[in-house]
């Protein structure tokens, strides 16, 4: 039996020979096994080297290790190591069929074969796809020092590529005394105390192994191409097994120094992402070693771990910040890595919570590999879905917000919030929101308590602007809160949130014209996470209601939302390798195959658009400001759209995909051309400045109306009332909108020749709302006048002689710009008085194709 452990290749098997001037070399051929347990079997092939592609090449050294594995190569039984075996089974698992391997692929019987592949080593590593090592040594045994002065001197043997990365040496043991040549390198990482560096590297010697940590090994691999070869290394030439040795060259330490040559000291390397196994389902994770105080040096370990396997973690979701990595993190191998301010006080203070194994994006991913990237978005949803919890740190942006997030009040006054929105959810289902009078009754501390501004600044907080929270948070049902050092239930905050829903909040305590964006998310996240039995959103919707949200790389405003997607298994697969013009068209075209065409034009246009790119092709990575809604999807109300009313649109295929990929086709009706317009119309930070801007435009409008010499409009009401009307989109709720404009008017001219704010006039409550309607209504837009006698609200990118038009499936009406042979879409519009269904019975219209290019 122990003679069948040593099988190889029977005399009889006859290699088919090679031809060295065409380069040829054989590579093993396996067959996919149905199961883990089927023996591995294979063939030979023989292949020109210049003209195969995509193969495997395994490198394996393993002196002295018993053979018990058995595979089948050309129906010959051939006997391998234990850890070659698992690496051919888990290529075979990977799909990797096409191996070279020299203990199989080279006939070492016949010497001139072996000579003349040899020379092709280099070549045929280079060429493959993957290089996979298997190397097992057993332990090096240390030569003994015989004489009072003699030390071993460490030198490196050359690279022999055929070997892969080993690094073979040999010890030469010399006298002090006759000065021999050599440098010293200082390889000593200091360590936080109580963290040692692991030792898992090997340096070869007469086929045995000398182990010394990978940073070591890799400075060694650059010395075997520079002329210092000859080396003392503390680490290594010294056995730190043996007492008696290491005694020795304590006494010898001061010489060794001075006979030195040269004496360098190895920098800290920065921290190198080994390769994860994506077939796997491998992801990296961080250990986060204990420390006595928050301020104590981070020390973590990177691991591997398969999702298969559903390992114990918490995943981190927090706010990159500046792309400065100059916070440096031990890592438990001796090397250093850089991250960001915020990952650095987030893991700090995770681990003043005791959590231990984390998942952080920014170190468990290796950020410049592209195709790693790819693959580990595609696992995101899994990565946060099976995490134990998620913690949301809320990093303090400054000293005045760190005194706020770290007083108590604010988590009390968040958890009677949450209690009280419970109680009155049950109490009055319809509406569980509260007024202002009703604050005292629940116990609720006045507006004018500290713990109010903690509040307001958690809700302004950026990570609410994240694109990614919405998966971090979504798909796991323990997220909680981490800021100020103390933990909150997100879902305490989204109660707390509820309950304040409410625009006297906003208006009376901030005085914002608009509301904060915060409160927006707050509302749409809340909805991600509501009772079973909710249809999950699609793709379009999720990113529709979040286009505001903050992403480092434009192509995450559509990758960050894929995990949640309803169609998550059916869009196309994240590849960062695509330019953001090309993923964008990749997705504006797969919305459009959805049924989601007319609700991807309400979404594009030039206005809205950053890139040169089709105007059907919705740019993401466009931002609005506050208040510039979407006529289409969105109201004065609700400037930012809401994802339940985004998610009631319907499917339309009106819109359909052209044999030009840059060109799409539409059913349209033009109805009238723009003949007149105003400058744009833009809010400001401050009320007076915006007032003052209102002011200009304002009369800039009136002149361009009087001017038409029209006396009525459609609907037979009068210029002035119409004009009144348009600048609130036709609000119907309130009921003399010509008398609130007179009377904002003569407020707002009151405030051009006064140092005064909004604030300080006395206004109705009508009048109140009014200001604010109005001011998101026209912020971003321009007022026309079309050739018909329509006015109307239309984008910034609209020019006199542009069409309106209305688009089949959808009610709001477009403005588009004729080309030569397709037209260009602008953007949304609002035309007064201009109603789809009246327009098409009093002028007979039909809705045609057109071209969008």
């Amino acid at each position: 039996m122990a003679e069948e452990a040593e099988l190889h290749f029977p005399d009889a098997y006859a290699y088919q020979s090679l031809r060295s001037d065409l380069r040829e070399v054989r590579l093993l051929h396996i067959k996919p096994a149905d199961s883990q347990y089927e023996l591995i079997e294979s063939t030979l092939d023989v292949v020109r080297l210049d003209d195969v592609t995509g193969y495997t090449a395994l490198v394996t050294s393993e002196v002295d290790m018993p053979r018990d594995h058995t595979i089948l190569c050309e129906r010959h039984p051939y006997t391998v190591t234990s850890n070659t075996y698992s690496s051919l089974q888990a290529l075979c698992e990977r799909g990797e069929q096409w191996i070279w391997w020299k203990e199989l692929c080279v006939d070492q019987s016949n010497v001139v074969e072996d000579v003349q592949q040899k020379e092709l080593i280099p070549l045929i590593l280079g060429k493959a796809k993957v290089r996979r090592y298997v190397i097992t040594l057993p332990l090096f045994e240390y030569p003994p020092l015989i004489g009072t002065d003699q030390i071993r001197l460490l030198e490196l043997q050359p690279a022999d590529p055929s070997k892969g990365p080993i690094i073979e040496f040999k010890f030469r043991i010399v006298s002090l005394e006759q000065n021999p040549a050599f440098t010293i390198l200082n390889t000593t990482i200091p360590m936080p105390e109580g963290v040692m560096v692991p030792k898992n590297a090997a340096l070869v010697s007469n086929g045995c192994g000398l182990y010394v940590a990978e940073i070591v090994f890799r400075a060694l691999s650059g010395f075997r191409s520079s002329p210092h070869t000859t080396l003392w290394i503390d680490e290594v030439c010294i056995n730190h097994d043996d007492p008696g040795d290491k005694s020795h060259h304590v006494i010898l330490n001061e010489t060794i120094h001075r006979k030195a040559t040269r004496n360098l000291a190895l920098r800290r390397p920065d921290f190198q992402h080994q390769s994860i196994k994506s077939a796997d389902c491998e992801i990296r994770l961080l250990r986060i070693y204990p420390a006595t105080s928050i301020e104590s040096p981070l020390v973590i370990e990177i691991f591997t771990a398969s999702l298969n396997d559903y390992p114990d973690y918490i995943a981190l979701s927090y706010v990159w910040g500046s792309n400065q990595r100059n916070y440096g993190i031990f890592c438990s191998d001796g090397s250093m890595l850089c991250v960001t301010f915020s990952l650095f006080s987030a893991l700090q203070e995770v681990r003043h919570q005791s959590y231990q194994v984390v998942w952080a994006d920014q170190v468990c991913i290796n950020q410049q590999d592209l195709q790693e990237r790819s693959q580990q978005v595609s696992l995101m949803r899994r990565i946060y879905q099976q995490a134990k919890g998620v913690i949301i740190y809320l990093q303090p942006a400054n000293e005045d917000q760190w005194k706020k997030f770290h007083h108590p009040d604010w988590s009390i006054l968040v958890r009677i919030l949450a209690s009280t929105y419970r109680v009155t959810c049950m109490t009055r289902p319809e509406n569980g929101r509260i007024d202002l009078d009703e604050m005292s009754k629940f116990g609720i501390p006045t507006l004018k308590h500290r713990s109010w501004r903690a509040w307001k600044a958690i809700r302004g907080h950026s990570w609410f602007t994240r694109g990614w929270i919405v998966q971090e948070i979504g798909v796991n049902a323990d997220a909680w809160v981490l800021c100020g050092r103390r933990l909150l239930r997100w879902t305490d905050l989204v109660a707390a949130n509820g309950l304040l829903s409410n625009e006297v909040f906003e208006i009376d305590h901030a005085r914002q014209t608009t509301p904060h964006i915060g409160r927006y998310f707050f509302h749409n996240i809340g909805h991600l996470k509501e009772p079973e039995g909710h249809a999950p959103y699609s793709l379009f919707n999720l990113i529709s209601a979040f286009r505001d949200v903050n992403t480092k790389d434009p192509r995450d405003k559509i990758y960050a939302f894929l995990g949640m997607a309803a169609d998550y298994k059916l869009v196309p697969a994240p590849d960062y390798s695509h330019s953001v013009f090309q993923v964008y068209q990749e997705f504006a075209r797969y919305f459009i195959s959805q049924g989601d065409g007319i609700a991807l034009l309400c979404e594009a246009g030039m206005t809205r658009c950053n890139l040169e790119i089709p105007s059907w092709v919705a740019d993401w990575s466009f931002q609005k400001d506050a208040g510039r809604i979407n006529f289409a999807t969105s109201s004065a109300l609700t400037p930012y759209p809401c994802l339940k009313s985004l998610s009631k649109i319907q499917k339309s295929m009106d819109v359909a995909l052209t044999g030009d990929p840059l060109v799409i086709s539409v059913k349209a009706i033009i109805v009238d051309a723009i003949t007149g317009m105003t400058s744009g119309f833009h809010t400001f930070g401050r009320m007076r400045e915006t007032l003052k801007s209102f002011s200009g435009f304002d009369r800039e409008a009136c002149d361009l109306w009087r001017g038409t010499g029209i006396a009525a409009t459609r609907d037979g009401a009068s210029l002035q009332e119409a004009y009144a009307k348009t600048l609130i989109l036709g609000d119907d709720r309130f009921s003399d909108p010509l008398g609130l404009y007179e009377e904002a008017k003569a407020e707002y001219l009151y405030n051009e020749n006064n140092d005064g704010t909004l604030a300080d006039f006395k206004k109705s409550l009508d009048l109140d709302e009014y200001y604010r309607i109005r001011l998101v209504c026209v912020d971003g837009r321009r007022f026309g006048i079309m050739k018909k006698g329509c006015m109307g609200l239309f984008p910034l990118s609209s020019r006199v002689g542009d069409k309106v038009c209305f688009f089949q499936g959808c009610k709001t009406p477009f403005v588009l710009r004729e080309g030569t042979t397709s037209y260009a879409l602008v953007g949304d519009a609002y035309v007064h008085g201009l109603i789809l269904e009246e327009y098409m019975e009093q002028e007979g219209a039909k809705f045609e194709e057109i071209l969008l290019g």
